[in-house]
């Protein structure tokens, strides 16, 4: 971490590689595109700009969430999925 930190990338997480096989699927990295590329007012939001269920698009949050990658603003009711770090990592880095 130490040395992403002095290249650059200090606000970064490392996932180890088995375990990002498993969390960083196809329709995550989409969430993940999506939320790099714009902010979201909520879950629903997101899950309409994907044209996904929302209980579907909840469930790969809470795993990104899980792991590090997202993280959640509460807005009144409402939660707002964001990135949690600028750079994802996947070990061997």
């Amino acid at each position: 971490m130490r040395a992403l930190a002095e290249a650059g990338y200090s606000d970064s997480v490392v996932l180890r590689r088995d375990t990002a096989d498993e969390v960083l699927t196809r329709e995550r990295l989409r969430i993940v595109d999506h939320l790099r590329e714009r902010e979201f007012e909520s879950v629903t939001a997101l899950a309409a700009a994907l044209d996904r269920d929302k209980s579907a698009v909840k469930r790969d949050l809470d795993v990104l969430f899980q792991h590090g990658v997202v993280e959640y603003s509460q807005e009144g009711r409402r939660k707002r999925p964001m990135l949690r770090h600028e750079h994802v990592f996947v070990e061997p880095v």
